[in-house]
């Protein structure tokens, strides 16, 4: 088997190992015209306060005891909601007022 990624299991079973080093994956990331920290207007939604809200979330994880492996979750979550997910109201993840079962449904 070619390389050091590949072994044969019993039963003819190949497993193969895949993994993305860092230099390379930094690499790519500016490669495609990223740049961290996240520009202003990447922000979804872009305003003062979600992205003051998510600049401090990146900052806890930034300074947080979590192992390697942790932060990369959070920052995995922290990125999705704030740039990648769209935002349904006008303030993000504002709340809303349901309307009551009476509005919806009257006098049955």
């Amino acid at each position: 088997m070619p390389g050091s990624n590949y072994r044969k299991l019993q039963g003819g079973i190949i497993l193969s190992q895949a993994q993305l080093y860092e230099g390379d994956r930094v690499d790519e990331y500016n490669a495609r015209g990223h740049t961290w920290p996240p520009l202003e207007e990447e922000f979804k939604p872009n305003n003062s306060g979600w992205r003051k809200m998510f600049q401090r979330r990146f900052d806890q994880i930034y300074y947080s005891d979590d192992t390697p492996g942790q932060k990369y979750q959070a920052y995995l979550v922290a990125v999705y909601s704030s740039l990648i997910a769209p935002s349904f109201t006008e303030k993000g993840w504002a709340l809303a007022r349901a309307p009551s079962v009476r509005e919806i449904f009257g006098n049955l």
